[in-house]
């Protein structure tokens, strides 16, 4: 056992800088968004601002004015009235008969508050001892211990990725069945046997009618729940892991771990994909941090705790354009947005998918040149390198997501660090170095460990050969520009 700690102590290092060095690096390449979120801890408090009081999380609240005060009214300029007892010219008396506006005449701004309440994220990776020892070994071909770490640093950020881009913002849905098993001519869900009977559950993306949702938003390893649409119901009662993607084809395989028939579970149409754990058929909810469709709205929900119905200056221009993008629906949109905000907002950037661009382009006339000389061979060069959109000087950037619902595109504001990820400051003890990203906390620190492993127990609480390493983070995403475009039912081009 002394060796096995030795061992664990030499790796400390190298695998903290690893691991925290691929959260870091990985994050912003699963998806382009990342890069434009701000991090910061400004205005973060516990309990709600009460002393010593953890009931409620960590919240921030901003305050908005919203409306204009006082009095003002217009007159013809006459002046007022005067006297000339004589008419004389002499000597005159003034009889005011102009008032100003009374301050019971006077309105004052009213005020509403965002609430923005952090979620917390629990993980955690565990190695065998055997495997640590093992990679000290020239001749080993594989790093587990490596190839662990790194891919607990992707499962965090694939987490993060498909709660900003969810289907549902409101229960933070990766994928919506549209059309239940139980549904008639369903080709979207099969069934067939892994370890059980019928334990394999197939779905397929490449019809939006049957399911929303992207592909993209699945990684083999990943481990789901279904839900049923109101969260009152979880389909399968044990954890659903996925074991197969195909990007090209648009197929994910989910395989219940405890040998479940998935094909005598209840599913209805509207049932909702989660991430593992994070939906609750008690509170009927999911969790997770929250992404931008649940801001970019124009109805009567709640935004942060903001009423719609009674603050209705938070509404963002959304479209059900149900056809191809071009041109004429930028324009006639983000033009509804700036007539609608002038300059209290602003926006400088699209986020959509590649099948939405590619039918853009698709739709655009372009000019083409073709070139020979001397009889050469001909020289042709056809595609596009970068997508350019201004209107009215603003110039927009494109990002383009694998995340991104079929068929939508945001117009936002990432400019001036409007995206903001909330998070609490870090335990000093958690190890406040460098390396490691802000948000991400590792409770061995903290308990006294000399490093983030923590010996792994097992039911009955007994040691086992393995170690683990638990970490938590408190974020919350939330841009302080709420307002900005969605445009649905984009259609799209793909092989």
């Amino acid at each position: 056992m002394a060796s096995a700690v030795s061992t664990l102590k030499g790796l400390d290092k190298i695998i903290r800088e690893d691991l925290m060095f691929q959260e870091r690096v990985i994050e912003p390449r699963v998806d382009g968004i990342f890069s434009k979120m701000y991090d910061t801890s400004e205005g973060v408090v516990a309990g709600g601002g009460r002393v010593g009081s953890t009931s409620g999380g960590f919240t921030v609240i901003h305050t908005f004015a919203t409306g204009v005060a006082g009095a003002f009214r217009n007159l013809a300029a006459g002046g007022d009235n005067d006297i000339d007892p004589d008419i004389t010219g002499q000597s005159i008396m003034y009889s005011p008969s102009v008032t100003f506006p009374s301050a019971t005449d006077a309105t004052a701004p009213g005020y509403v508050q965002k609430t923005i309440t952090l979620v917390e994220g629990l993980g955690v990776f565990a190695l065998p001892l055997h495997l640590i020892m093992a990679e000290q070994l020239d001749a080993t071909i594989a790093k587990p211990v490596s190839l662990t770490i790194k891919g607990t640093a992707k499962n965090v950020a694939q987490s993060e990725a498909n709660n900003f881009y969810a289907s549902d913002g409101s229960n933070i849905a990766i994928a919506t069945i549209v059309k239940g098993v139980n549904s008639s001519g369903n080709p979207s869900v099969t069934f067939a046997n892994a370890n059980a009977t019928d334990d394999e559950m197939t779905i397929a993306f490449g019809t939006v009618a049957d399911v929303t949702g992207r592909v993209g938003r699945f990684y083999p390893g990943m481990t789901c729940d279904i839900f049923k649409s109101d969260f009152t119901t979880k389909r399968a009662t044990g954890t659903l892991i996925v074991t197969n993607v195909d990007y090209v084809d648009r197929t994910v395989q989910l395989v219940s771990i405890t040998g479940i028939n998935l094909n005598t579970l209840t599913q209805e149409a509207g049932d909702h994909v989660v991430l593992w754990d994070s939906g609750n058929d008690t509170s009927n909810l999911a969790f997770g941090p929250s992404g931008i469709d649940k801001w970019t709205v124009n109805d009567s929900s709640s935004i942060f705790g903001i009423d719609q119905t009674t603050h209705s200056q938070f509404n963002s221009v959304v479209t059900a354009v149900n056809n191809v993008l071009d041109q004429a629906v930028l324009d006639t949109n983000v033009g509804a947005f700036y007539d609608a905000y002038s300059d209290m907002c602003d926006l400088d950037s699209f986020i959509t998918t590649a099948g939405v661009i590619n039918n853009y382009i698709e739709n655009t006339d372009g000019l083409w040149r073709y070139e020979r000389h001397n009889t050469g061979a001909l020289k042709l060069k056809e595609g596009w390198t970068s997508f350019d959109y201004t209107y009215q000087g603003r110039d927009f950037e494109l990002l383009q997501s694998r995340y991104v619902s079929n068929g939508i595109l945001y117009a936002c504001k990432l400019a001036d660090q409007n995206l903001k990820r909330y998070v609490p400051p870090r335990i000093p003890s958690a190890g406040s170095r460098s390396e490691f990203a802000p948000e991400i906390q590792w409770l061995g620190p903290i308990v006294g460990s000399n490093s983030i492993f923590l010996p792994a127990r097992n039911s009955s609480a007994k040691l086992t050969r393995f170690v683990e390493a638990p970490f938590f983070c408190q974020r919350e995403v939330c841009p302080e520009q709420l307002q900005g475009i969605k445009l649905t039912g984009l259609t799209e081009l793909f092989a």
